[in-house]
C-alpha cells in the first residue's frame, strides 16, 4: 500500500541530510521538528517504508512515531512567532490561536520577565479572555484527531452509511416477517408472490456491504492529509473497519490500538 514513486537523486540526497539532522536530535530539536515536517510533508520516506510512522519506528526507536509528532508541532507553533521559544513554551502556546500567539509571548515577557511556559499560559487568560477551554477535537475509533478537512466528508459517510444500512435492514425485516407468515400456515402476502427467501440473505448481505461507507479510523497511509493522492484510503482521508482489518498490518495497528 501506500506511494512507492523512486525518490529522484535530488530528494534521495535531502532524505539522507535530513536523517542525519534527525540523529541529533537531542541537540536541537526545533530543526529536528523542520527535518521532520519535511519528510513527512514530501513523502520522502516511501521508497523504503509504506507509512511515515513506520519510517520514524524503525530509523529512530529512540522516540518513535508519537514524539515525532511532538517535534513537528513544536516546529509549526515555533514558526507563528518571532522569538525563538523551547519545547515547553511552544506546548503551552499550542492551545492559542495563532493570530494571538505574539501578544501572547510579549505579554509573558513584560518587565524584563522569561516568558516560561507557565508565564505564557497565564499571559494567554489576559490576552484571549478565554473562561471556556478550546472545542474538543473529533477522534477516530482510536482517538486519533480527524483533519478538520476531512470532517465534513467522514460525518456525512457516516450518516449516509448508517441510513442505507438501516433502509437494508428494514427490507430484510419485512421479507422475514412475509416469510414467517407463511411457515405459520398463513398465506404469503401475494405482492411477494414470486419472490424467494433469497432476498433475506441478499438483504444481509446488502447490509454488510453497506458498512464500507462508514468510516473507522483516519487513513494510517495519508493520516487525512493530501488525501487526494492517496489511493489507500481512495481519497477519503479515512479506511472503514474491513480495510483496517484486512489490509492494515498486524504492527501499524497495535501501535494505533497502543497494545
Amino acid at each position: 500500500m501506500g506511494d512507492k514513486t523512486p525518490l529522484s537523486p535530488k530528494e534521495r540526497t535531502r532524505f539522507n541530510h535530513l536523517k542525519d539532522e534527525v540523529q541529533d536530535w537531542w541537540k536541537d530539536r526545533l530543526r529536528v521538528g523542520k527535518a521532520l515536517t519535511e519528510i513527512r510533508d514530501s513523502k520522502l520516506y516511501r521508497q523504503e517504508y509504506r507509512t511515515f510512522e513506520d519510517f520514524c519506528d524503525v530509523e529512530f526507536p529512540e522516540f518513535q512515531f508519537k514524539y515525532a509528532y511532538r517535534l513537528i508541532k513544536y516546529a509549526e507553533i515555533a514558526a507563528t512567532v518571532s522569538a525563538p521559544i523551547n519545547e515547553r513554551q511552544a506546548r503551552a502556546l499550542a492551545a492559542v490561536p495563532t493570530e494571538q500567539r505574539e501578544e501572547v509571548v510579549a505579554e509573558a515577557s513584560k518587565n524584563g520577565n522569561k516568558p516560561t511556559a507557565a508565564k505564557i499560559t497565564e499571559a494567554a487568560k489576559v490576552v484571549t479572555g478565554k473562561a471556556k477551554p478550546e472545542p474538543t477535537k473529533a477522534k477516530d475509533r482510536f482517538g486519533r484527531i480527524i483533519p478538520d478537512e476531512v470532517l465534513p466528508d467522514w460525518q456525512r459517510a457516516e450518516e449516509t452509511g448508517k441510513r442505507l444500512q438501516s433502509l437494508a435492514a428494514q427490507i430484510k425485516n419485512e421479507m422475514e416477517r412475509a416469510f414467517e407468515a407463511s411457515k405459520s400456515g398463513k398465506s404469503k402476502d401475494i405482492i411477494f408472490a414470486e419472490l424467494t427467501n433469497a432476498i433475506i440473505t441478499d438483504a444481509s448481505a446488502l447490509r454488510y456491504s453497506l458498512s464500507v461507507i462508514i468510516p473507522y479510523v483516519v487513513c494510517t497511509t495519508c493520516q487525512g492529509r493530501n488525501r487526494e493522492n492517496c489511493t489507500f484510503c481512495k481519497r477519503r482521508g479515512w479506511i472503514s473497519k474491513f480495510s483496517y482489518t484486512s489490509f492494515v498490518d498486524k504492527n501499524t495497528r497495535a501501535i494505533i490500538e497502543g497494545k
